[in-house]
């Protein structure tokens, strides 16, 4: 009758408040308190430095830890005072003995909780001990491999009456059918749905929302599995369980964008999940290669604006100036994709203070980026001026993009020639590549009434070009000389300038060069 006592404890200690330092009156008041749940209130009395020696209280200090679920802490202690436990009448003792083998199971001391049963049952014990008594026994059984003698115990228990170990058996056999695979994840997902408002308000019902958010997580319904899992964590803020379960979240977080688990989800479904649990991201390199995927995943769909904003968060969380570096370069080469390149050049800008620290393959890179948005602005000159030194494929590409845009003929055909480089050597093939640009340069020359430079092409690349797809297009090109030749002429000029010559360097922004 814990309130009672308690009650009345607390109108002595209001008549006489000097009784309150007295070694009786606390252990009176820390049992009492337990019994009525005030389990701090009753652990700091019996912690009190003058009932630390007492048998009864090392046993009750024992009770309010496992009440506090602290199993290693409870079961060290009621090791200490087995004897004690005989000395007190039912159903206190039972009851106490039911906590040891709760603390036992929990630690994996499979043998000192079948002995604790075997104290309980030597004994005759209240009727209303049996629920627990077979759910604990069935517990003890499918940890030692006998599933069937588990599921026969907890189904008993599951009709029975006892409202609390009725839903804890029935949680029992929901684990124990997705374990034998007689239950899929989401069939396990409807059955805890039903005792989700079964039973409120304490660690049970912090045990079944756990329960359920992970067989949605298994069942790969990744928004529902955190729903459930984060509003146990706001219900119960000071469970024990909360720290392991939250890094069990962030965990499950990375795993979906990092490993095969979220390899079915759609780019569309990622990003949402992302929107909606940022706050699971993990911290550090693992949050950033989550960003990082993610935003491949979102420009690979050409969802570039919200593929931009998750870049921008990576850059924030950046601490190693290279990696901003290579992050604020990828941005502003995606802001190009999307034809912003009014907003490629603000970033490039922005972090134009950093540039000396930079390697030159950093620097070369922003320079080509740079010189990639002035040339879609018309600014061909300060493009020009702002190209990487050197003969580098990037280089030349964007090159020879830059003055066909401006219709420079001349520096076209030049830019070109390099990246087609000498007429290869007999027999031998150009690349598909190669064959492409000298179609390119072969129009920039008839644009440029460089007839010579045409019969030179012709004489030297013919043969090769025969062994490509484009060998009609370059003897049209080359020798036109019939007039219904010259449409064909005309059409491939009038395109010239809408090829992107440096569309393939872009591409490359779609993946982080990280990875």
């Amino acid at each position: 009758m814990g309130f009672e006592a308690l009650s009345i404890l607390e109108h002595v200690s209001k008549a006489l408040p000097e009784i309150e330092v007295y070694p009786d009156f606390l252990a009176l008041r820390g049992g009492a308190r337990l019994l009525t749940g005030r389990v701090p209130d009753g652990m700091q009395d019996l912690s009190h430095e003058s009932l630390k020696e007492q048998p009864d209280v090392v046993l009750w200090r024992g009770v309010g830890a496992a009440l506090l679920r602290d199993w290693k802490a409870s079961g060290e202690l009621f090791d200490l005072s087995i004897d004690a436990f005989y000395g007190y009448p039912e159903p206190l003792r039972t009851r106490f003995m039911l906590l040891a083998v709760e603390a036992a199971i929990a630690t994996d001391s499979d043998k000192a909780a079948s002995e604790w049963l075997a104290r309980i049952e030597e004994k005759e014990y209240p009727v209303s001990a049996k629920p627990a008594v077979r759910y604990l026994r069935g517990v003890l059984y499918s940890k030692a491999g006998h599933a069937e003698l588990a599921e026969k115990l907890w189904r008993q228990v599951a009709r029975g009456t006892d409202r609390l170990y009725k839903i804890r058996a029935e949680l029992a056999l929901v684990d124990l059918g997705v374990a034998t695979k007689s239950l899929t994840p989401a069939q396990a997902v409807d059955r805890l749905e039903g005792l989700r408002f079964a039973w409120r308000g304490d660690d049970l019902e912090f045990d079944i929302l756990r329960r359920l958010g992970g067989y949605y997580l298994e069942a790969k319904d990744f928004k529902g599995g955190f729903a459930v899992l984060t509003q146990a964590l706001r219900l119960f803020p000071s469970s024990v369980q909360g720290t392991t379960l939250r890094g069990q979240m962030v965990k499950t977080f990375h795993d979906i964008y990092m490993t095969e688990l979220g390899g079915d989800l759609s780019p569309i479904d990622a990003l949402s999940l992302y929107t909606d649990y940022k706050t699971l991201i993990p911290a550090g390199e693992e949050g950033n290669d989550v960003r990082r995927n993610l935003s491949e995943r979102l420009v690979d769909i050409d969802l570039l604006d919200q593929a931009s904003k998750l870049l921008e968060d990576l850059i924030k969380n950046s601490t190693k100036p290279e990696e901003k570096a290579r992050t604020l370069s990828r941005l502003a080469g995606i802001k190009l994709l999307d034809h912003k390149a009014d907003a490629a050049l603000a970033l490039l800008d922005q972090s134009q203070a950093d540039v000396a620290t930079l390697s030159q393959e950093i620097k070369d890179e922003r320079q080509l980026l740079r010189a990639r948005a002035l040339s879609e602005t018309g600014k061909y000159q300060e493009a020009l001026a702002v190209l990487p030194a050197g003969s580098g494929q990037s280089t030349l590409l964007l090159r020879a993009d830059m003055a066909l845009r401006a219709k420079q003929w001349g520096d076209a055909t030049k830019a070109l020639m390099e990246l087609v480089g000498p007429p290869p050597k007999a027999g031998a093939a150009l690349r598909e590549e190669q064959a492409q640009w000298l179609i390119h340069a072969a129009i920039a020359m008839a644009q440029n009434a460089d007839f010579t430079g045409l019969d030179k092409l012709a004489s030297d690349y013919s043969t090769a070009m025969d062994k490509t797809s484009k060998a009609n297009l370059f003897h049209v090109l080359t020798r036109p000389e019939k007039m219904t030749q010259m449409k064909d002429i005309y059409a491939a000029q009038s395109r010239l300038t809408e090829v992107d010559m440096f569309r393939g360097v872009l591409d490359s922004y779609r993946k982080d060069k990280k990875n």
